[in-house]
């Protein structure tokens, strides 16, 4: 959503997903469905939520929505009429769970329960931006249950979380569900377990897109950075050193089984969200969608000196800049747009249109 236009591509791939929506309400691992009567897979079935939310979000328009609310919502039937209990254990169709993580201890009922409660806090966004309130109060509920049942079942009273991975910790943190008098515990477990593998993720499909926004929301973005400008396995990096030009399916692409070994698959190309809404501080929010009003927050980090980045909103071009040698900051809101910046040392200050520039430590 920002590195292409996809407004429109995604309204008619909306049309695919719901299609191939099965009868019992289940969406698929891809659409049009060519892999069979299995439900989607936890993180693969729920982009029939996640779609319509991010594209809502970055293009400002709930026609997307309100077409595929009576879909979403069979979806979301479908996962609770098979889970009562909360944890999301039955229906999981091919259950990839944390594919092609390298640390393979996430189980795969934690981090489908996580995406669940994500599923589920999104209903509660959309509802409100359509005017549904009875059904935000109803998805608020379901959320509250799954964050209740997910607690229980995996979250320790010393902070540890089920499977003690990375994945497991920016599951429960980024979906809300960490109780908040053990976040700091859980960003410390996660820290660590960073550090412990010399700086680098072990990350998979599912964990990966959490990684960066839970560390530099947390006090961590340094270690962000580290992560960011690794070139060594497994990183980013490690494929542009190796010559990829676009995102390969799995972190060893250059060693992995060529019987699926894609070298064109945007999953861990996650990233770059971060990139542009944190690093770069590009955002934008649900009391203005689209752009509308702009939350510009940039995240300084010195192993970067410098930092130039443009988006092509639907209201016009945004524009950040950081140069780390001039100390200055400076940024370019288009017309008919309004921008919360949100700088270090909580300087804080809403404005309009134009070019603005501040000084940075």
């Amino acid at each position: 959503t920002y590195n292409f236009d996809i407004d429109a591509f995604t309204r008619k791939f909306m049309l695919d997903v719901t299609d191939a929506q099965t009868a019992a309400g289940a969406f698929t691992d891809v659409s049009p469905n060519v892999l069979g009567p299995n439900p989607g897979a936890p993180g693969w079935g729920d982009a029939g939520v996640f779609i319509p939310y991010a594209a809502w979000l970055q293009y400002g328009d709930a026609n997307v929505v309100e077409r595929s609310w009576p879909a979403m919502q069979r979806w979301m039937d479908f996962i609770l009429a098979n889970n009562p209990d909360y944890l999301r254990s039955k229906a999981l169709g091919n259950n990839y769970a944390d594919w092609l993580a390298p640390d393979k201890h996430t189980p795969g009922t934690l981090i489908g329960t996580a995406y669940w409660a994500l599923n589920a806090r999104e209903m509660v966004e959309m509802a409100k931006a359509i005017h549904r309130p009875d059904d935000a109060e109803k998805y608020e509920q379901l959320y509250d249950h799954i964050v209740a049942a997910y607690r229980s079942a995996y979250v320790k009273e010393d902070g540890s979380v089920e499977g003690n991975t990375q994945t497991g910790y920016l599951a429960t943190i980024f979906a809300g569900i960490a109780p908040p008098a053990l976040v700091s515990n859980m960003v410390d477990r996660l820290a660590k377990d960073v550090e412990a593998h010399d700086n680098h993720l072990t990350t998979g499909f599912l964990g990966t897109p959490f990684l960066m926004f839970v560390l530099d929301q947390n006090g961590r973005s340094d270690l962000a950075f580290k992560l960011l400008l690794s070139d060594t396995y497994p990183s980013w990096g490690y494929m542009v050193k190796k010559g990829a030009t676009t995102w390969w399916e799995r972190w060893n692409g250059d060693t992995g089984d060529p019987a699926m070994n894609s070298y064109n698959h945007y999953a861990f190309g996650s990233v770059m969200a971060w990139v542009f809404r944190r690093a770069a501080g590009i955002d934008t929010d649900a009391s203005g969608p689209g752009f509308h009003h702009i939350i510009i927050q940039p995240h300084f980090d010195p192993t970067l000196s410098h930092l130039h980045v443009e988006y092509d909103s639907a209201y016009g071009t945004i524009v950040t800049d950081w140069q780390q040698s001039q100390h200055r900051f400076t940024v370019s809101i288009p017309p008919n747009t309004t921008a919360t910046v949100i700088l270090p040392l909580n300087r804080t200050e809403t404005i309009g249109s134009g070019a603005h520039s501040y000084a940075i430590q």
